[in-house]
């Protein structure tokens, strides 16, 4: 029981560090001896650019589309993992630019998680396989 408590804790944990994506702050430099420290970049005027993911249908029965606006040149990777933590095996196939079909035929009925990677920045996108 205290070994199920602890995997749930760590992907507790491991999913709200993905969530919180690397790609809201940036390092801000100081001269002199000022450290670099990390700012917030929360404002409208921002060029930074965040990856919103689309998973359809959902629920899911066979097959998940995830859709994304992908940027040219950056690697892609989707992994699907399980509520705990364990990554299901699941093939995945590029159908576009930005849309990949999943495969969900061999895993359970239940709540998962699209772990998408493009380049270094990670997101995660919730869905449900009926």
């Amino acid at each position: 029981m205290k070994k199920i408590i602890l995997t749930y804790l760590f992907t507790f944990a491991l999913i709200t560090h993905l969530s919180v994506q690397d790609s809201y702050s940036k390092i801000v430099p100081y001269s002199g001896n000022e450290v670099a420290k990390q700012k917030i970049a929360l404002n409208q005027n921002s060029n930074i650019e965040i990856l919103k993911i689309e998973a359809y249908p959902n629920p899911a029965e066979e097959y998940i589309y995830i859709k994304f606006k992908e940027q040219g040149g950056q690697k892609v990777q989707i992994d699907v993992m399980s509520f705990i933590g364990n990554k299901m095996n699941v093939s995945s196939e590029r159908i576009e630019s930005g849309l990949y079909k999943l495969n969900l035929r061999n895993i359970a009925s239940g709540h998962y998680y699209a772990l998408v990677t493009v380049g270094n920045e990670k997101h995660i996108k919730k869905f449900l396989k009926q």
